[in-house]
């Protein structure tokens, strides 16, 4: 629908992306960085005002137990481990609205159940979800 004439509505596609997070089935990550240096890449992308990364993790690290003092590149990360990285990523600047594609392939059972559960607290903390699955 577009705005009506006189209207002072207008699109703002820069903000509307920072209310958005997506995970891929199948994440693009830049294979030679850490993972460190991958969430302080998307940190600069988003916005997200300043998250000194060194000798803490942001909580979306937190809650996917996922070490961002670590060396290594994401060339050498599992693929259940990229999961969790862009996971992380995707909720660095706590959007409004989820697009997850297979948020579980690749994960582990226990990695699975808590994706599960933090998807619940994001939906009754009212972000909105939008996910596709394959039975």
């Amino acid at each position: 629908m577009s705005p009506s004439p006189g209207s002072t509505c207008r699109p703002s596609p820069k903000k509307a992306k920072r209310k958005i997070g997506f995970i891929p089935d199948r994440p693009y990550l830049y294979e030679k960085l850490t993972g460190l240096e991958f969430m302080k890449f998307t940190a600069d992308i988003y916005g997200v005002p300043g998250d000194d990364f060194s000798g803490r993790r942001p909580p979306p690290c937190r809650r996917f137990r996922w070490r961002t003092g670590s060396d290594e590149l994401i060339e050498s990360y599992s693929h259940g481990m990229k999961q969790k990285l862009i996971m992380a990523a995707a909720l660095l600047h706590e959007p409004e609205v989820l697009i997850v594609d297979e948020p579980m392939v690749g994960l582990d059972p226990l990695a699975i159940i808590m994706v599960k559960d933090l998807f619940k607290r994001l939906a009754s903390a009212g972000v909105t979800i939008f996910m596709s699955t394959t039975p």
